[in-house]
């Protein structure tokens, strides 16, 4: 018996070959009817048996491309028509209540194999792409995402690439940024001065060639350039370094394969497998025992950042290169957001590059890798942008459309519209007018992007960030949510927690606190849209403020002048003439401004032990911390919690004092940090266990900056399961402040509706 359905898809579904595979499930059961995308769903209506029907729901469902993710479909019985075949249509642009926009993705197998098949038209072309694979977001100029709504447009497909993209038999059927080399794209090789070298394949030989030899080559990517250069050579990676003004922050690299990695690094089967994802983020991996590259790439640290290339021309630079290891790192000047235009790289990367392997593919949006990493098996986000974003988080209730503009930190902006919140890619901090007129130009082009016309704004409390200066100057309804609430919704909405009651622990460097302290040790008890702090670290002082945090043997004085007074028991590393003036500050309060901060305490520990004096770059010292601590040590640092004025205080006198006397009778750097870290997570296990016996809550969020430290955050989730407690961390949100501005927007619908 003939019936016909109408089916409706959302999801993402645009741009991953999803029409063309329709057409082919439909064409293989011997039904009619036709697809055509608009600018948020595909539209489908197909007729034929009622078997067979069956069978074509079933296959949509199960065995969509790999790239699609449906998020929601329906159909339902409409009459019969007579249709002759099964066609796809031409896309229908129409106001979009639901946007699933299409993400970039990394070069598919099929695609790679053609790409180093001598007999294919296109052997060893950079641009090689297909349905399943290559630019999407970084290219689209508005929707529906059709090819002349993309930068490609700037390309006129020659005759063979064309019969492709309008034959629904081959894999680029509607492939938007289909091309060959008659009709494509090109590389570019230039030195500093912008001298022309080289084309296509001749300049990516002599950039292999400039590479071995040691130079810094900016290449331009997806998303923007890399600042490439050979990870084994000394010289080089320190020269980039410096050159980039980055300390000693660890640079990401790139490997071409699995086996390389597992030369220098210990790989676990999920790490492998995010390694090898569609996304290609770059993993954070402990180094393994051969770990041979320079000493400049990691300093001091037992992980380093990895990925495999992603793109056709990462292959094609590694296909019989000498080293196998590139750093691949954002093409930026310190601080300030990636590169993605030629005329843009050349001015502002030519004193750090030797030269410039270039393309004639514009780029319309910036967009840098994402970064995870493994805790327990459990997959964490640490920078979720290339791979990741667009693509929406799905919450339990409609949302007024509006707009949160996160910390000043990892910046993030996030958008609601129905019941759908986007993260924008990674900004960066917002500390110079690049970075802040980057967040700007990030929030018009999201607001056209997904028709948005915001009718409220979150923000954080801070009141001198760019971030919350902009949010009051947009005229709109504002909602402030402090930083560390925010942190603590990014996880209760990430997860669908809103009707639990939860222990919400947020531990990071810095939040400004809502009794005008800089928060940063605080356990919230949550019921929906109540946050109530109720336990945090005892306030201890920051001579000098926010250069502390960098001067971090401010913060160990601060303690030890706090817990001893005047009788300094250690010898302190650092000119008497420069303790004196901090101990003037200290004595006269002058601009000493308090905090609860965990990340801050790392931070005076990390001093204590001489490990780092002064830092590089936020978080240095909790990390080379966390490097050091011995894994065989299981004894912790007694937590002392007293309750004060209604809340429980963690008091740091103990510690700061066990700490002292471990280091007179010169115990290991090793065991006294693993010590520490123990006992951050001895404190979260007994704070946890008085407010279940206070309130009967059992269900415990972690999150914020400090919660990237891989030694707690397996201790402490083990510890609390085992304890009875349900353990919440963010899905697909950043752990760090790279979450906020989804925490503030959620946070802030919750108080609206």
């Amino acid at each position: 018996m003939q019936k016909r359905l109408q089916v409706v898809i959302e999801g993402v579904i645009q741009g991953v070959g999803f029409r063309p595979f329709i057409y082919k499930v439909a064409k293989s059961l011997d039904l009619k009817g036709f697809v055509f995308n608009t600018s948020d769903v595909v539209n489908i209506e197909v007729q034929g048996e009622e078997e067979n029907l069956n069978n074509f729901i079933k296959e949509v469902i199960e065995n969509p491309p790999p790239a699609a993710k449906i998020a929601k479909i329906e159909y339902a019985e409409i009459h019969l028509k007579d249709d002759e075949d099964f066609q796809i249509t031409n896309s229908v642009v129409k106001n979009p209540s639901r946007i699933y926009i299409p993400k970039d993705l990394c070069v598919c197998k099929d695609c790679i194999n053609e790409l180093f098949d001598p007999e294919n038209r296109r052997y060893l072309y950079p641009f090689i792409n297909c349905t399943n694979c290559g630019p999407r977001y970084s290219i689209i100029e508005h929707l529906p995402y059709d090819r002349e709504n993309t930068t490609m447009s700037d390309f006129q497909m020659c005759n063979d690439c064309l019969e492709e993209y309008n034959n629904p038999q081959t894999r680029r059927y509607h492939a938007e940024p289909n091309a060959c080399e008659k009709c494509g794209p090109e590389v570019l090789l230039f030195d500093s001065s912008e001298n022309f070298i080289a084309s296509s394949k001749d300049a990516i030989e002599l950039c292999k060639k400039l590479l071995e030899e040691g130079n810094i080559v900016a290449i331009k990517g997806i998303g923007g350039f890399h600042l490439a250069a050979n990870a084994y050579n000394d010289e080089s990676v320190f020269r980039l370094r410096q050159s980039k003004k980055r300390g000693n922050e660890p640079f990401a690299i790139m490997m071409p394969d699995i086996e390389s990695i597992k030369e220098i690094a210990y790989v676990s089967s999920e790490e492998k497998e995010e390694l090898l994802s569609v996304e290609r983020p770059i993993v954070l991996l402990e180094k393994s025992d051969n770990y041979n590259l320079s000493e400049f790439v990691a300093p001091k640290l037992k992980k380093i950042g990895i990925m495999l290339p992603y793109t056709p021309l990462h292959y094609l630079i590694f296909q019989n290169l000498k080293i196998n290891a590139l750093i691949m790192t954002s093409g930026n000047v310190h601080d300030e957001p990636i590169v993605s235009s030629n005329d843009e790289a050349f001015e502002k990367l030519k004193n750090i590059a030797n030269y410039f392997l270039t393309n004639n593919r514009r780029i319309r949006r910036k967009i840098d890798d994402s970064v995870v990493f493994f805790a327990l098996d459990e997959r964490l986000i640490q920078r979720r942008s290339r791979g990741f974003v667009p693509e929406p988080i799905e919450v339990p209730f409609k949302l007024k459309e509006g707009i949160a503009f996160g910390g000043e930190l990892k910046n993030t902006i996030s958008l609601s519209k129905n019941n759908l919140i986007y993260i924008s890619q990674h900004i960066g901090d917002l500390k110079n007018k690049d970075s802040f007129e980057y967040m700007k130009w990030v929030y018009s082009d999201l607001l056209e992007l997904l028709s948005i016309k915001p009718e409220f704004v979150a923000c954080d409390l801070h009141p001198d960030y760019l971030s919350t200066i902009f949010s009051e100057s947009l005229n709109l309804p504002l909602i402030k949510i402090q930083h560390h609430k925010a942190h603590i919704a990014s996880v209760a909405g990430s997860l669908n927690l809103k009707d639990k009651s939860l222990i919400g622990v947020s531990f990071d460097g810095v939040g400004f606190g809502e009794d005008g302290n800089s928060w940063g040790g605080e356990f919230f008890l949550c019921n929906g849209k109540d946050y109530k702090r109720v336990a945090h670290l005892e306030y201890f002082e920051l001579p000098g403020g926010d250069i502390a945090t960098k001067e971090v043997w401010r913060i160990a004085y601060s303690l030890l002048r706090k817990y001893f007074g005047c009788n300094i028991p250690i010898n302190f590393p650092v000119e008497p003439d420069k303790v004196q003036i901090i101990d003037f500050m200290l004595k006269n309060k002058m601009n000493t401004p308090t905090t609860s901060s965990i990340g801050r305490l790392f931070d005076g520990v990390s001093s204590l032990l001489d490990l780092i004096q002064t830092t590089t770059f936020e978080g240095e010292g909790a990390m080379i911390l966390e490097s050091i601590a011995s894994p065989l040590i299981t004894t912790s640092y007694e937590p002392i919690i007293l309750k004060e004025n209604g809340e429980f205080i963690i008091k740091l006198e103990p510690l700061i004092t066990d700490i002292i006397s471990d280091i007179k009778y010169n115990i290991s750097k090793e065991e006294i940090s693993a010590k520490f870290h123990n006992y951050i997570c001895s404190i979260i296990l007994k704070v946890s266990n008085i407010l279940r016996d206070a309130y009967s809550v059992e269900d415990v969020i972690l999150s914020g900056g400090v919660f990237q430290n891989v030694y707690i955050l397996n201790r402490i989730k083990s510890i609390l399961t085992e304890e009875g407690f349900n353990v919440h961390l963010p899905k697909d949100v950043p752990i760090n402040d790279g979450g906020i501005s989804f925490g503030q927007l959620y946070l802030a619908s919750l108080l609206i509706s």
